[in-house]
């Protein structure tokens, strides 16, 4: 990638456009919506008219649609990530972050446990 800084939206629609992949394709690609990608592209909610920040696991799903470190997409787009993460870290934190907070618990609790075994 280059040492240009461009916002998070122009950076997805160049790579999309390297790819030589359609919006619906890239959507596809990714796993998100069709219209959630033109969004994050144009980098305004549809609904509300108001600029946002695609969430962390868009990014995630557009770094795995791109082949690129989720890290890097980010860097790219001028934000300076504080740790880097694998994306199996990532997928972790997409999980503990669905579960209601009884069963985050459970996935602390056998997390720990996990981690004494080693």
């Amino acid at each position: 990638m280059s040492d240009e800084r461009r916002s998070f939206g122009d950076l997805i629609y160049e790579l999309r456009q390297k790819k030589g992949w359609t919006l619906r394709e890239a959507a596809n690609r990714s796993g998100l919506s069709f219209g959630r990608l033109g969004e994050i592209e144009r980098g305004i909610d549809a609904h509300s008219g108001k600029s946002f920040v695609p969430s962390y696991m868009s990014v995630i799903r557009l770094a795995r649609a791109f082949g690129v470190p989720p890290a890097e997409l980010l860097r790219e787009a001028g934000h300076e990530p504080g740790i880097e993460l694998e994306p199996e870290e990532w997928d972790l934190i997409g999980i503990f972050r669905s579960l209601p907070p009884e069963k985050r618990q459970d996935l602390l609790r056998l997390a720990l446990g996990l981690s004494s075994r080693s």
